[in-house]
């Protein structure tokens, strides 16, 4: 209950999200930065449906936590920010551009992108090692093994 859970904005802007439970206030310094926030004021955010985190100001990058079932509503609130043709266009974007997208992508979309290229390597259909070589960089997998 006491975790702290990382979180990055998705505003443009500085954005408070004051926690209901512990009364903190974080403050976020435009997109991208980067914040650690209490479980239970995510929780309590979540039960609240605070418009920061239903229309999001910031996302939650723990992967445990999105893919949880109590927090189902979140992550089907993270999966309609990018429809398919979102993330296809995502993947046909030159190597640099893609890496800088990718990280900032929401967990939901990153495994999204992560099904595709694990179908297209299955089906022959995608050689593009240099983009697979930056999602494991990134995410942990090993598309390096399934394209040799």
């Amino acid at each position: 209950p006491d975790e702290m859970i990382p979180c990055r904005s998705v505003f443009a802007g500085t954005l408070i999200f004051t926690g209901d439970h512990t009364g903190m206030a974080y403050t976020f310094n435009g997109m991208g930065d980067r914040r650690m926030i209490e479980y239970q004021d995510l929780k309590a955010g979540m039960l609240q449906q605070k418009p920061s985190m239903y229309k999001p100001k910031f996302i939650i990058e723990d992967s445990d936590l999105i893919n949880d079932v109590h927090w189902v509503d979140i992550k089907e609130v993270y999966e309609k920010m990018y429809d398919q043709k979102d993330l296809e266009k995502i993947l046909d974007l030159p190597n640099p551009k893609f890496r800088e997208i990718y990280t900032t992508l929401p967990i939901t979309a990153k495994e999204t992108i992560i099904t595709i290229i694990a179908t297209k390597i299955e089906n022959g259909t995608f050689e593009n090692f240099n983009k697979a070589k930056i999602i494991d960089e990134i995410s942990g997998t090993r598309f390096d093994l399934k394209m040799m």
